[in-house]
């Protein structure tokens, strides 16, 4: 036997909340769902719990019985990066509904993503294929907002990786990111350095020095595993 089970009521547009601002703007910045009824009894929200420290969650009745609004702000001293929460509501229904919210508090420079994995890399098969590790590679992207001129240098890192910056020489490339606006652009292409042959677990730090004297440097935490 299958069947289906459906809410009665409606997420929209969507049934999660994502929200991103940079630090200073938090406080302009917020993002909101919609929770219709689509039952003929009224509608009311009896409990609301949060989970997660990085937003303040606000319930707005919009039509008695029908519809609420459901909003979310970043806080401006959390930690910057990517969260997840969630926020659970009781109906006068007997529903429990469990809203995932998606964060992401940016810095005026800022590394997504926030930590590098290698991964699993076998040994056997780099032996094997030679090009293996030059085609097995993960990208580190370093942003400044409305960054002319921004710099930067990979000072140091895990010694069993090995790193190529793009542009390789001069001042990030500037693109315009919807929502963001110009931002300067430097691009990390990262593999596992050939000369890694002791098989275990790898764990280290990238470490990125730049020109901006409020944001000297950056790091970003980096693993894997040579099996």
């Amino acid at each position: 036997m299958r069947g289906r089970v459906e809410s009665l009521v409606d997420l929209l547009p969507r049934p999660a909340i994502f929200v991103s601002a940079f630090r200073w703007e938090v406080e302009e910045k917020e993002s909101a769902i919609a929770m219709v009824n689509r039952a003929e009894r009224p509608l009311e929200i009896v409990t609301m719990r949060q989970e997660g420290e990085g937003f303040t969650a606000r319930l707005k009745l919009v039509e008695s019985g029908r519809r609420y609004e459901l909003a979310v702000k970043l806080h401006g001293s959390g930690p910057s990066g990517m969260g997840l929460g969630r926020i659970t509501v009781g109906t006068n229904q007997g529903e429990t509904i469990a809203i995932p919210v998606f964060t992401l508090l940016r810095d005026k420079i800022y590394a997504s993503p926030l930590e590098v994995d290698l991964g699993q890399i076998s040994q056997q098969q780099v032996e094997r294929q030679p090009d293996f590790l030059r085609l097995r590679t993960d990208t580190l992207y370093v942003y400044k907002h409305r960054g002319e001129g921004f710099q930067i240098q990979v000072d140091s890192a895990s010694s069993f990786v090995t790193i190529e910056k793009t542009p390789p020489e001069g001042p990030a490339a500037m693109v315009n990111i919807p929502r963001q606006g110009p931002t300067a652009v430097f691009e990390l292409r990262i593999v596992l350095s050939p000369e890694t042959r002791k098989p275990g677990k790898l764990e280290g730090t990238i470490r990125i020095r730049t020109n901006d004297p409020e944001v000297p440097e950056i790091r970003v935490p980096v693993r894997g595993e040579l099996k």
